[in-house]
């Protein structure tokens, strides 16, 4: 009785986790999707290999077929899909739901729930401490220095330093791109990304980094492990960083106040809020061989803006200390050739945050009793509304103006690079 109970259970599981898997691929970028598909299927494969010793073998062969035909749907996923109507998407969501309902596990506002093995832990032992700096601001060439460490690759943490920051002004989301892709890690920036998505890198036993609020200033760190709880609820997050984690043993943090940082690296006033950055991730995807090379964009579209002008700082200080004419020039290029871009990006922002406030405003007045409450409160709402629209028009149009002028400076950049190599 227990054994068919238990496979009842695998099987429902794997449907969940095939559900689930194959609605994360479907709102995924294409060049994610496949992969974390990939290992969604393998995370359900090892629950399988766990399981198995606690059956019989005429159970055993049952559950094999069932991970059998799980492979068979990941295959067919792989080879026919595409993104649905959002009618369609709507569907899986529910289908997930009622299914996780099922088994007991909730869902929230912003998506579902991670779901991981009961009482699963990953760290990745390998990724230490990579050395001492000297200098200032220097956490984003820790955290970078941690990851080329642990992969076997790059220099020392102080040529890290002195390569990208040797003047310890704030490290731009672009500069630790381009550099850990020049050093032969194939990163990318992702905005904005999950607790699902970084644990679902964790899994595959790469490291990731993000970028967090430290006490009111933004920080990287390097994060290298997670804790799950009995229910398979991601608890703590393990880091390594210049602040918390810097020594012999790594920092482990609870998993609501990571979450918490994450979502507000500039804070939770005016700044954080007109700054678009927020669960920002700087994916490292698994090193097959090494290919050093400079990307032409190293940035993310829906924080353009910022990427722009964070990174044509990096470009024009670190370029006059390391003597590297493109690399001022090509800062320079994206500072004023992305003026117009952030002006209308910043507007659209303003407009934004704006019209959010006064459509709150509205929807308090409307639900308040009298004619002028109703009146004023709907007008209010219906033009917060359409300030909103406006703002995101407005805002999406200045990425692309800072899109454009971003591949021009890293052109430009990107000449230096080759004469060097060559």
């Amino acid at each position: 009785m227990n054994n068919r109970i238990n496979v009842k259970k695998t099987a429902v599981s794997l449907a969940v986790l095939l559900l689930l898997a194959f609605n994360t691929a479907l709102q995924a970028d294409q060049g994610t999707t496949l992969d974390l598909l990939r290992q969604k299927y393998e995370r359900l494969y090892n629950d399988y290999t766990t399981k198995i010793g606690q059956v019989t073998q005429e159970t055993s062969v049952k559950l094999a077929q069932e991970v059998a035909d799980a492979k068979r749907i990941y295959e067919d996923a792989r080879r026919k899909i595409s993104v649905p109507a959002s009618k369609t998407i709507e569907i899986i969501d529910k289908g997930a739901d009622q299914a996780l309902a099922a088994l007991g596990i909730t869902a929230t506002s912003s998506g579902i729930v991670p779901v991981t093995s009961a009482g699963a832990q990953v760290s990745l032992s390998k990724f230490t401490q990579p050395g001492t700096i000297k200098g200032d601001n220097y956490c984003g060439q820790f955290a970078m220095a941690t990851i080329l460490h642990g992969l076997g690759l790059g220099a020392s943490a102080q040529d890290v330093y002195n390569e990208t920051n040797p003047r310890g002004i704030f490290t731009a989301p672009p500069t630790i791109v381009e550099y850990l892709n020049m050093q032969g890690v194939p990163a990318r920036e992702k905005h904005p990304a999950s607790l699902g998505d970084l644990c679902a890198r964790l899994d595959a036993g790469q490291p990731a980094m993000v970028l967090v609020n430290a006490d009111g200033t933004p920080h990287w760190l390097a994060v290298i492990g997670y804790r799950a709880d009995a229910s398979g609820k991601i608890t703590q997050i393990e880091i390594r960083d210049s602040v918390w984690g810097d020594g012999k043993n790594s920092y482990i943090m609870d998993a609501a106040h990571f979450q918490e940082i994450w979502a507000t690296p500039l804070g939770t006033g005016l700044k954080g809020q007109m700054v678009g950055y927020h669960n920002l991730m700087i994916d490292i995807p698994p090193v097959q061989t090494p290919v050093k090379r400079m990307p032409w964009y190293s940035g993310n579209f829906w924080t353009a803006s910022e990427d722009l002008l964070a990174g044509a700082c990096n470009d024009v200080v670190t370029g006059w200390s390391t003597m590297s004419p493109t690399s001022v020039i090509g800062g320079v290029a994206k500072g004023i050739l992305g003026i117009p871009g952030a002006a209308l990006s910043l507007t659209g922002r303003g407009l934004q945050i704006g019209g959010e406030k006064l459509a709150d405003w509205g929807s308090t007045a409307w639900k308040q009793n009298g004619v002028l409450n109703k009146v004023s409160g709907g007008l209010a709402f219906l033009g917060g509304k359409v300030g909103e629209g406006i703002g995101a028009v407005a805002r999406v149009g200045g990425d692309v103006l800072s899109s454009g002028a971003m591949l021009i400076g890293s052109g430009i950049k990107q000449l230096g690079w080759v004469f060097a190599k060559h």
